[in-house]
């Protein structure tokens, strides 16, 4: 594998290296550019990707941002503190590109690898790998510009087969609603997969306005609906599965 190491301005002074070497032959402190690329005579992994690895030196604390980048293949990275273990931090996909890209913050100082490699086995041709610090995050918003109460309506009742029925049984519950006005719909329930949905209510059937399955932990669900115009909704209260009968509580809040 023949590659190219671009130190950063602060270790200019130290060497610029052009050679073919085996991987990791030289620990880089960071900012550092290596120029690779994936070849037949590079090592395999166990899922027989082609990889190339390359000690850095990171210190506890600190912020980086690596980076594989690739126009011939769908890059994939990941990072070691030891490549007998699991890696630390690892990212196929990065900003709606095949290329990756992670930020991390190591725990402790010392050498870690970072693994240039392919999300395929067939993955070959040339990458560049970026390690950079980063800025410290800023400090976190600690004091509020204000409050604001939200009043709840609860609703408690029962799936049972004597209900009406589409994707599961289902009861429904009206609402009124102002344009604009922000809704927070949570259901729950002990035995099954609640769904929860909203229709306009002069349409209760066809495609929801809006639902969900999973959001308020476990199986319940969690929406928070914001509609366009003034006027009544149906919240309806069901379940993900068919057949699915049992107690639920339901809360709307505004």
């Amino acid at each position: 594998m023949r590659f190219k190491i671009v130190l950063g301005a602060s270790a200019l002074s130290a060497a610029i290296l052009f050679a073919t070497v085996p991987a990791q032959a030289q620990t880089q402190g960071t900012p550092w550019t290596v120029e690779g690329a994936l070849a037949d005579e590079d090592a395999t992994d166990s899922d027989g990707r082609r990889y190339d690895d390359h000690a850095v030196t990171l210190e506890a604390g600190q912020r980086y941002r690596l980076s594989v980048d690739a126009e011939d293949f769908d890059t994939l990275l990941k990072l070691y503190r030891t490549t007998d273990a699991d890696p630390v931090a690892e990212n196929d996909d990065a900003g709606g590109s095949l290329n990756s890209a992670l930020t991390f913050v190591p725990e402790e100082s010392g050498t870690y690898t970072l693994r240039a490699t392919s999300f395929d086995a067939e993955g070959r041709g040339g990458y560049t790998a970026t390690v950079a610090t980063l800025a410290p995050l800023p400090a976190p918003v600690t004091q509020p510009i204000g409050s604001e109460t939200m009043t709840w309506q609860i609703y408690t009742g029962a799936l049972t087969a004597n209900d009406p029925a589409e994707q599961g049984y289902f009861d429904d519950y009206l609402v009124s609603l102002a344009a604009g006005e922000t809704v927070w719909i949570h259901l729950t329930a002990d035995n099954y997969d609640t769904m929860v949905q909203v229709f306009p209510a002069d349409r209760r059937s066809g495609e929801p306005l809006a639902s969900d399955d999973d959001s308020g932990g476990e199986l319940n669900s969690l929406l928070i609906f914001t509609p366009e115009t003034s006027g009544d909704y149906i919240v309806r209260s069901t379940s993900f599965e068919e057949g699915a009968t049992g107690a639920y509580r339901l809360r709307v809040g505004k």
